[in-house]
Protein backbone atom coordinates (compact mmCIF):
# COMPACT_ATOMS: atom_id res chain seq x y z
CA UNK A 1 0.00 0.00 0.00
CA UNK A 2 2.67 2.55 0.46
CA UNK A 3 4.19 1.93 -3.02
CA UNK A 4 0.97 2.96 -4.48
CA UNK A 5 0.84 6.30 -2.19
CA UNK A 6 4.43 6.99 -3.44
CA UNK A 7 3.47 6.68 -7.05
CA UNK A 8 -0.06 8.99 -6.91
CA UNK A 9 2.30 11.61 -4.93
CA UNK A 10 3.75 13.31 -7.73
CA UNK A 11 0.49 12.93 -9.75
CA UNK A 12 -1.29 14.86 -7.60
CA UNK A 13 1.01 17.23 -7.13
CA UNK A 14 0.71 18.00 -10.43
CA UNK A 15 -2.89 18.12 -10.37
CA UNK A 16 -2.49 20.82 -7.99
CA UNK A 17 -0.13 22.80 -9.60
CA UNK A 18 -2.54 22.90 -12.93
CA UNK A 19 -5.37 23.85 -10.68
CA UNK A 20 -2.85 27.01 -9.20
CA UNK A 21 -1.44 27.52 -12.71
CA UNK A 22 -5.22 27.96 -13.90
CA UNK A 23 -6.82 29.77 -10.96
CA UNK A 24 -3.62 32.21 -11.74
CA UNK A 25 -4.11 32.38 -15.39
CA UNK A 26 -7.86 33.01 -15.10
CA UNK A 27 -7.00 35.88 -12.20
CA UNK A 28 -4.71 37.82 -14.51
CA UNK A 29 -7.08 37.74 -17.15
CA UNK A 30 -9.91 39.18 -15.26
CA UNK A 31 -7.66 41.93 -13.96
CA UNK A 32 -6.72 42.80 -17.41
CA UNK A 33 -10.34 42.94 -18.50
CA UNK A 34 -11.09 45.22 -15.65
CA UNK A 35 -7.77 47.39 -15.18
CA UNK A 36 -6.47 47.71 -19.32
CA UNK A 37 -2.64 48.81 -17.53
CA UNK A 38 -2.08 45.89 -15.75
CA UNK A 39 0.45 44.20 -17.10
CA UNK A 40 2.50 41.70 -15.44
CA UNK A 41 5.61 41.04 -16.76
CA UNK A 42 8.20 38.28 -16.18
CA UNK A 43 11.98 37.95 -16.20
CA UNK A 44 13.88 34.40 -16.57
CA UNK A 45 17.89 34.35 -16.36
CA UNK A 46 19.00 30.71 -17.37
CA UNK A 47 22.60 29.81 -16.80
CA UNK A 48 23.50 26.70 -18.84
CA UNK A 49 21.81 24.26 -20.56
CA UNK A 50 20.37 21.46 -18.64
CA UNK A 51 17.75 19.98 -21.09
CA UNK A 52 15.28 19.84 -18.04
CA UNK A 53 15.27 23.45 -17.33
CA UNK A 54 15.18 24.81 -20.61
CA UNK A 55 11.97 23.21 -20.84
CA UNK A 56 10.57 24.96 -17.56
CA UNK A 57 11.86 28.17 -18.89
CA UNK A 58 9.94 27.23 -22.27
CA UNK A 59 7.12 26.46 -20.40
CA UNK A 60 7.03 29.46 -18.67
CA UNK A 61 7.72 31.66 -21.82
CA UNK A 62 4.48 30.39 -23.28
CA UNK A 63 2.25 31.07 -19.98
CA UNK A 64 3.12 34.42 -19.84
CA UNK A 65 2.13 34.78 -23.70
CA UNK A 66 -1.75 32.78 -22.96
CA UNK A 67 -1.94 36.13 -20.83
CA UNK A 68 -0.41 38.64 -23.25
CA UNK A 69 1.90 39.25 -20.46
CA UNK A 70 5.35 40.94 -21.60
CA UNK A 71 8.53 38.35 -20.97
CA UNK A 72 12.46 38.52 -21.09
CA UNK A 73 14.07 35.41 -21.02
CA UNK A 74 18.16 35.63 -20.86
CA UNK A 75 20.20 32.71 -21.39
CA UNK A 76 23.83 32.27 -20.29
CA UNK A 77 25.70 29.99 -21.95
CA UNK A 78 28.57 29.31 -19.19
CA UNK A 79 28.25 27.39 -15.84
CA UNK A 80 28.42 29.57 -12.77
CA UNK A 81 30.90 29.09 -10.29
CA UNK A 82 31.03 30.03 -6.33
Amino acid sequence: MQLQSTYLLPINLLMESRTIREKVREEIIELQKTNPRFKPGLAIVQVGSRPDSSTYVRMKGKAAQEVHSPSFIAFEQSECAN
